[in-house]
């Protein structure tokens, strides 16, 4: 029985000697590991953990002939975790506001709603 991985997120990849690159599901390269031999040791767990913690697995390109009854060497192939797209970090803009010049403006919070207060004038600076 197949193991069960999670078969819609294509999180790694393979790139051939040739430079074409295949993207895989987790589920898919469990399948392509134990069909293919690539000459990679360890079992599917130890890849795994290899490829997560941002090491690149090399391997042979192993094709089986029917007719002759052996693999023969295409090239190698790596092995790598897809990194996904960096999200910018957002950034606080400082409050700036012609109401008032007093400093230590703050952020409050009543019924859902988020606003900037003077701790001096005790103005509502408007939505935050």
């Amino acid at each position: 029985m197949f193991d069960s991985y999670d078969n819609t997120e294509k999180t790694y990849e393979i790139i051939y000697s040739d430079k074409t690159t295949v993207e895989l599901t987790t589920q898919e390269l469990y399948e392509f590991f134990i069909f293919t031999d690539t000459n990679i040791g360890g079992d599917f767990s130890d890849l795994k953990k290899r490829l997560d913690s941002g090491y690149a697995v090399m391997g042979d390109h192993m094709e089986w002939d029917w007719g002759l009854g052996c693999n023969n060497y295409k090239g190698r192939i790596t092995i790598t975790r897809i990194t996904p797209p960096k999200i910018p970090k957002a950034t606080l803009q400082p409050f700036q506001s012609g109401a008032c010049d007093h400093k230590g403006k703050y952020i409050n919070q009543a019924g859902g709603v988020r606003f900037w207060v003077c701790p001096k004038c005790k103005k509502d600076l408007g939505d935050a």
